[in-house]
């Protein structure tokens, strides 16, 4: 089943729900470049089964987001990164 990238922002007020979702993200193979923001190369079935994970941990005032890209737009991400990573531009890298 192919992948797609899966941007997934979130807004969690309880710091033990916001640990475990991100925790969540990083063992389903995400990279954080955000605080609250997570890329992730997933096939419709893992993301599906993540929502589902998710949505059990948030509370009603949470906010969490995905946006799927396709391969193409994936591939036009360009991050301008902070000084403390050298102040790199650098591109998504597509599976």
């Amino acid at each position: 089943m192919p992948r797609q990238l899966v941007v997934i922002s979130y807004d969690i007020e309880d710091n033990s729900n916001r640990k475990k979702i991100s925790d969540l993200l990083e063992d389903a193979g995400g990279t954080r470049v955000q605080k609250s923001v997570f890329e992730c190369w997933l096939t419709r079935k893992d993301v599906s089964g993540l929502k589902k994970k998710i949505h059990r941990l948030k509370a009603k005032k949470d906010s969490v987001r995905y946006y799927s890209l396709c391969r193409m737009c994936g591939q036009k991400i360009v991050a301008d990164e902070p000084s403390s990573k050298q102040g790199k531009k650098t591109t998504v890298d597509v599976p």
